[in-house]
């Protein structure tokens, strides 16, 4: 079977590329930016009524429309368009880990609510993933979880947050943020990103509800995999705009594409975006019909997305001059963005030794 995509998913793929391309462009960012904006409600709407996040749920006929082939796909226009809105991880946390890996009636029986699951699946609701790995002071003992987390995303107006236990892989605390409010505080954090908004929560004691699930051991890896799609669309995106660039500034009467030593740095940063796409679009591709290879291709994907993908942007930036090194221009946006998420989660050089274990299983 193919990993390459389907006469559906480029579909699905062009969808994506042109509702970002019209709602979220250079100038809906840097005002965004610039207003100390959140959540923007009208573009979260319209990402509702694109139907993103309920694809990714149980359809009328108890099947799934869309698996983590697609995620990446989300995951890879989304960073593409540096979306500030935290649609992948709505998408991850939320339908799919909810309806696909979890099942519905497994968190039914340990006391989420209908009404909730329903706004979720449906994207009228927000959930988030709170990562044991940016946690100070964590402690969860008798069905009770405290602890202050970092750089959490959709954390204002959420109504579930997620933990998977620290020292279990297959256990996952489900904590249901507006019941438990008063014991819980929310409060931004400055980041080196501009694009998208971060969030410390401290909770005290807070009731969890616990779910035992073999399905949880995939998340993780599905979880870098959306990650390095992320940095892969990025990445593209600076190609893009370096091409462009190339074609028209003039240097001697010449257009400074025709230069060799530029031709070299669009070769190298070209080849390198094509492996991560590649390596991104397998490891996605085996989520869905080879979990056997999903360990050692996610994190195969994950490391060179981290290692290339700020390279990159950082070379583009070189081959826009003087014009490039300005903050005010777009790419360091995008160099912003895969910054933050190469400090918070590439830093664990373990990583290495994992693929190689990974390699030898």
């Amino acid at each position: 079977m193919s990993y390459k995509l389907t006469a559906e998913q480029k579909e699905f793929k062009s969808t994506l590329r042109r509702f970002f391309n019209t709602e979220v462009d250079s100038e809906y960012l840097r005002t965004r930016i610039e207003n100390k904006q959140g959540a923007d409600p009208k573009l979260s709407e319209k990402l509702q009524e694109l139907g993103i996040v309920t694809s990714f749920a149980l359809d009328k006929d108890g099947g799934f429309d869309l698996g983590v082939r697609e995620l990446s796909l989300v995951a890879y226009e989304s960073g593409h368009a540096a979306l500030p809105e935290p649609l992948v991880e709505s998408a991850l946390f939320g339908s799919y880990l909810l309806s696909q890996l979890l099942g519905l009636e497994e968190l039914s029986k340990v006391g989420v609510k209908k009404e909730i699951l329903e706004e979720l699946l449906s994207g009228n609701a927000r959930i988030c993933y709170l990562d044991h790995a940016h946690a100070s002071a964590l402690k969860v003992n008798a069905g009770k979880v405290s602890g202050s987390f970092d750089f959490v995303k959709g954390a204002t107006g959420a109504k579930l947050a997620l933990l998977v236990d620290p020292s279990d892989a297959k256990s996952l605390y489900i904590i249901d943020l507006e019941a438990n409010s008063k014991e819980l505080s929310i409060s931004k954090l400055d980041a080196l990103d501009l694009t998208q908004s971060y969030f410390q929560v401290t909770l005290n004691d807070v009731p969890a509800q616990k779910l035992e699930s073999d399905a949880l051991g995939l998340l993780k890896n599905i979880h870098i995999t959306l990650l390095a799609s992320e940095i892969a669309g990025a990445a593209q995106k600076a190609v893009e705009m370096t091409i462009e660039y190339v074609k028209t500034r003039k240097q001697f009467d010449r257009e400074i594409g025709s230069f060799q030593a530029v031709q070299h740095k669009l070769a190298d940063m070209y080849l390198y975006t094509s492996a991560m796409e590649a390596l991104t679009e397998f490891a996605a591709w085996s989520a869905d019909h080879s979990p056997s290879q999903l360990e050692l291709a996610s994190k195969s994907a994950f490391a060179f997305a981290i290692e290339k993908g700020a390279q990159i942007i950082e070379t583009a930036i070189q081959l826009h001059g003087g014009t490039g090194f300005t903050w005010e221009f777009d790419l360091h946006l995008f160099l912003r963005r895969v910054k933050m998420l190469e400090a918070i989660f590439g830093s664990d050089a373990s990583i290495y030794d994992d693929i190689i274990n990974a390699a030898s299983a």
